[in-house]
């Protein structure tokens, strides 16, 4: 299998028989990608916010609806991770 990343997996056929495949473009081709990004703790939430949201905004292939967000979902070792 190829990734929409270009990467290519390989997938053994008894992992396909006794497994569950997930086919994220099977009857759409639009799909959401999370991107996980670490910042410093010294960082300010709301400014790393507002520039990834402006980062995702200026990429073509990113839609206005549903609209993007940034969540933080934790600390790591030496980072806010979102």
């Amino acid at each position: 299998m190829r990734t929409r990343g270009g990467r290519d997996i390989i997938v053994p056929n008894s992992d396909l028989v006794s497994s569950q495949v997930t086919n994220y473009s099977y009857r759409d081709t639009l799909v959401r990608v999370n991107i996980p990004v670490g910042v410093s703790y010294g960082s300010d939430p709301n400014q790393v916010r507002g520039l990834l949201l402006q980062a995702a905004g200026q990429e073509e292939r990113i839609l206005d609806d549903p609209r993007s967000d940034v969540v933080f979902q934790g600390y790591g070792h030496s980072s806010i991770n979102c």
